[in-house]
């Protein structure tokens, strides 16, 4: 064979290697003339990974790098001179991710100080753009608009001092309103709780908690409960006389618990165990009274304002399971009853799956209900 031919075979794939490394090299030229600084820092790139000795190559790599992050900080300052803050911000990020991708290519990249301090001019401005948008919604009244830019500002800028001042008055400055509105409509009850939530979350709140101590004071009321005796209810018992009283003592003490368990400052059950000598006195006895004058005139000795009466009409824990509770709520001063309702426990109310007796469950259950009833009770409710 002739050695001529065998040479040539052998640098075949060396002129090969040659031309593709040659017409990489102008398509990246022809890429960075037209701009395309992408994608000829990549043809850039390829040709010095395949030849480290180009050192043409690197410094073409360096050049388009440069040319791009100058391309994101002139956007950046064209955003900013338009007054698109976020836009700015948003181009100040792109030319940083840039510089770090940069620098894991040993890329070290120049970005004059200028650009730093516009940056951290357009995030002042939009701080303060959005800041001022939400001082005019609290203003207007639009609490919840303000509520979610002030979310988007302190989510921006959490250092915002006055940001998390301005969203406290947007949350508590509605109930502060809701609250002086049923002040102004007699609804003291409701009045109470408004100023109570919003003090619960800022004491020094305008004049939360003093209004809301004025409310109490206003709203609040004393109650006695009195549980009337029926001996003639079905107890289903061998010894009704005996299960009577020992079943209508375990109602009162369940109801007047379930009545202290509703811990409602505005409620105040007057105790009827340290008021008996009283009674005695007067020739009283609560578990006898079933004339109503009685009844509220053992209130007025008392010294409640209301008094809340219960009375089984019937109750079979052995058959049917059921038990009908009767409750009356009377003013003592006029004697105009506010509430009377018959409040009932049947078999769908029993929990099988329940440890409790059935007595219990149904005195638990009767005093549960009683006890809601009274603290749904406004007495300035119209």
């Amino acid at each position: 064979m002739d050695p001529k031919f065998i040479i040539a075979l052998f640098l075949i794939p060396t002129l090969l290697a040659c031309n593709s490394m040659k017409e990489l090299e102008k398509q990246a030229l022809a890429y960075e003339e037209a701009g395309l600084h992408q994608d000829a820092l990549n043809s850039y790139q390829e040709l010095y990974e395949r030849d480290a000795r180009r050192s043409e190559a690197r410094i073409a790599m360096q050049r388009n790098a440069q040319s791009m992050l100058d391309k994101h900080l002139n956007e950046m300052n064209f955003r900013y001179l338009k007054g698109d803050n976020l836009g700015a911000i948003a181009a100040f990020k792109d030319a940083e991710e840039h510089r770090e991708r940069m620098a894991q290519l040993d890329l070290v990249l120049e970005m004059p100080t200028r650009y730093a301090a516009i940056y951290t001019g357009a995030r002042s401005a939009h701080s303060e753009n959005l800041f001022t948008s939400a001082k005019a919604m609290v203003k207007n009244k639009q609490f919840e608009e303000a509520e979610d830019l002030l979310y988007k500002l302190t989510r921006f800028d959490p250092t915002h001092d006055e940001a998390h001042f301005l969203w406290k008055i947007a949350e508590l400055e509605p109930m502060y309103l809701q609250a002086q509105k049923a002040e102004q409509l007699g609804l003291y009850r409701d009045a109470y709780r408004l100023y109570s939530k919003v003090a619960q979350e800022d004491v020094q709140y305008k004049e939360a908690y003093e209004k809301q101590e004025e409310m109490k004071t206003i709203a609040a009321y004393t109650v006695a409960f009195v549980g009337l005796s029926n001996h003639f209810f079905d107890d289903a018992s061998t010894s009704i006389s005996r299960h009577s009283v020992k079943t209508e003592s375990a109602f009162s003490t369940s109801i007047k618990d379930a009545i202290l368990d509703l811990q409602d400052p505005l409620i105040r059950l007057v105790d009827r165990d340290n008021t008996e000598e009283l009674l005695n006195e007067q020739r009283l006895a609560l578990s006898d009274i079933f004339d109503e004058e009685e009844v509220i005139e053992a209130g007025r000795m008392l010294g409640a304002k209301y008094v809340l009466t219960g009375k089984i009409l019937k109750y079979n824990k052995v058959t049917n399971k059921r038990c009908d509770y009767q409750i009356e709520l009377m003013e003592t001063s006029t004697g105009e009853i506010h509430i009377s309702e018959i409040i009932t426990f049947d078999r769908k109310d029993l929990d099988t799956s329940s440890d409790q007796a059935v007595e219990e469950q149904i005195t638990l259950h009767i005093a549960k209900q009683v006890a809601a009833q009274l603290g749904a009770f406004d007495q300035f409710a119209p």
